[in-house]
C-alpha cells in the first residue's frame, strides 16, 4: 500500500508538470516561430518521447534498481525542461521540440509506474491498484492548464518570458519525483534474475541472461508470439486509443466552425477528460469483480454508442450536448485502458513482463500520435459526422471481434 500512495503522489505531480509543458507548447510554438504551422510539432514530439520512454525504461529496469531506473529518466526530462526554457529565451523552434521530446520520457515513466504499481499486490487486487494510478491523472488535467498563468508571472519575475514559466515548473515537478522515489522506494532490484541456461554464468539481478532470457526477450518483440489474452489486451488498447484520440481531436474545431464559444468547447473537453479518469477506481473494482474481458466489451460498446451520439448531435448543429457523448468516449476509453492493462500484466509471462509491456506501451502511443495526424485529414476530406461514424465503425468491429473471442473461449 505505501509504494502505491508513493505512485500515486509522483504520478499526480509528473502529470501536472506534463500537462502544463503540453499544454503551452503550441503557444510557446507559435510565439517563438511566428507562424501556426509547426505549432502542433512538439506536441507530436513529445508523444513520440512517451513511446521512446516507456521502451528506454524497460531497459533501465533489467539493468537497475525501480528508484535509480525512474530516476534517471525523470531527471533527463528535467534536462528536457531546461532545453525548452532555453529554446523560448532564444526562439529555436527546433530546440522546443527536442525538449518536448526529452519531456516524453518521463511521461513514458510515469504512464509504466501503473505497472510498477499494481504487481506487489495480490492478482485479485492488481486492477483497482494500477486504476489508481491512472485516476490521479485526473489532477493534472485539472491543475497543469491552471497553472499557466502563475508559472508565466513567476517566470517574468525571474526575467524570463512569460511561456518559459511552465516549463520551470515541469523541470521542478519531474526533479521532485525523481527525488521523492530515490529517498521512498525499494533499491532491490527491479527485474528479478532471469536463471542462464548451460554453460553461461548467471548475470548480477536484474541483468538480461542468454539462453531462456534470450528467448523471453525475442518474446517479448514479437507480439505475434504473444499468449491470446495478452494480443486481445494489445488490440482492444490500441483501438480504444485510436477512436478516443480521432474524436478528441476535432471536437473543438466542429465546435468553432458551427460558430459555438470557447466556453462550449470548454464544458465539452471537460466532460471529456472526467469520464477518461475520474471513474477509474470504479472501473478497477469492476474489472476484478467480472473480469477484464467483459469490461474491454463494456469499453468498446461505450466508444461505438459515444461516436453514434456524438454524430447525430452534430448532425442537428448541437454544441454543449455534446458532452455527454464526449463523456461516453472518455469512459469508453478508460475502462479498455484500465481492463486491457490488468489482462496484459496478467498474461505474459514472468520474463517477458517488463519489455511486454513497455512494447504495449510504446506501440499506444505511436498508435496515438499517427492518429492525431490522420484525424485533421480525414477531418477535412469526410466532415465531423463521418469522422464520429468511422472511428464508431472501429470500434464497433473491436466489439464484434471481443464477443467472437469470449464465445469461442466458452465453447473451448
Amino acid at each position: 500500500m505505501r509504494s502505491l500512495l508513493l505512485f500515486m503522489l509522483g504520478g499526480a505531480l509528473a502529470t501536472t508538470g506534463t500537462v502544463a509543458a503540453v499544454t503551452i507548447s503550441t503557444i510557446a510554438a507559435e510565439a517563438i516561430s511566428g507562424s501556426a504551422r509547426w505549432s502542433g510539432l512538439p506536441v507530436a514530439c513529445n508523444v513520440l518521447g512517451t513511446a521512446g520512454g516507456a521502451l528506454l525504461l524497460a531497459r533501465l529496469l533489467e539493468r537497475s534498481t525501480t528508484p535509480r531506473a525512474l530516476g534517471v529518466q525523470y531527471l533527463t526530462s528535467a534536462a528536457g525542461a531546461g532545453l525548452a526554457v532555453f529554446s523560448v529565451v532564444h526562439r529555436a523552434p527546433w530546440l522546443l521540440a527536442a525538449g518536448m521530446s526529452l519531456l516524453g520520457l518521463g511521461n513514458g515513466a510515469t504512464q509504466y509506474s501503473r505497472y510498477l504499481a499494481a504487481d506487489p499486490f495480490a492478482p485479485a487486487l492488481r486492477a483497482r491498484a494500477l486504476s489508481a494510478v491512472v485516476w490521479v491523472g485526473s489532477i493534472g488535467a485539472v491543475v497543469g492548464p491552471a497553472l499557466l498563468l502563475p508559472t508565466g508571472r513567476l517566470a517574468l519575475r525571474l526575467g524570463l518570458p512569460h511561456h518559459a514559466g511552465p516549463y520551470l515548473f515541469t523541470g521542478a515537478a519531474f526533479v521532485s519525483v525523481a527525488a521523492l522515489y530515490a529517498l521512498t522506494l525499494p533499491r532491490s532490484p527491479a527485474v528479478p534474475a532471469v536463471p542462464a541456461v548451460g554453460p553461461e554464468a548467471p548475470g548480477r539481478a536484474g541483468a538480461v541472461t542468454t539462453g531462456a532470457a534470450g528467448a523471453d526477450l525475442r518474446t517479448a518483440s514479437s507480439w505475434a508470439s504473444w499468449p491470446g489474452d495478452a494480443r486481445i489486451a494489445l488490440l482492444a488498447m490500441l483501438v480504444g486509443h485510436a477512436v478516443m484520440v480521432l474524436v478528441m481531436t476535432m471536437t473543438p474545431l466542429h465546435l468553432m466552425h458551427h460558430g459555438h464559444g470557447l466556453s462550449s468547447v470548454g464544458l465539452v473537453i471537460s466532460a471529456h477528460v472526467a469520464g477518461m479518469y475520474l471513474c477509474s477506481p470504479a472501473l478497477g473494482w469492476l474489472t476484478s469483480a467480472v473480469g477484464p474481458r467483459r469490461v474491454l466489451q463494456l469499453g468498446a460498446s461505450l466508444l461505438t454508442a459515444s461516436c453514434a451520439l456524438a454524430a447525430w448531435l452534430a448532425l442537428r448543429g448541437h454544441g454543449e450536448p455534446m458532452a455527454l457523448p464526449l463523456f461516453g468516449l472518455g469512459l469508453g476509453w478508460n475502462a479498455g485502458f484500465v481492463a486491457g492493462s490488468t489482462l496484459l500484466a496478467r498474461s505474459l509471462a514472468a520474463g517477458v513482463q517488463v519489455r511486454g509491456r513497455a512494447a504495449a506501451d510504446a506501440a499506444v502511443w505511436i498508435c496515438a500520435a499517427a492518429t492525431s495526424l490522420g484525424a485533421s485529414v480525414l477531418f477535412d476530406e469526410i466532415g465531423y459526422v463521418w469522422l464520429n461514424l468511422f472511428a464508431g465503425g472501429l470500434s464497433l468491429i473491436l466489439l464484434t471481434w471481443l464477443l467472437a473471442r469470449t464465445r469461442v473461449a466458452a465453447a473451448g
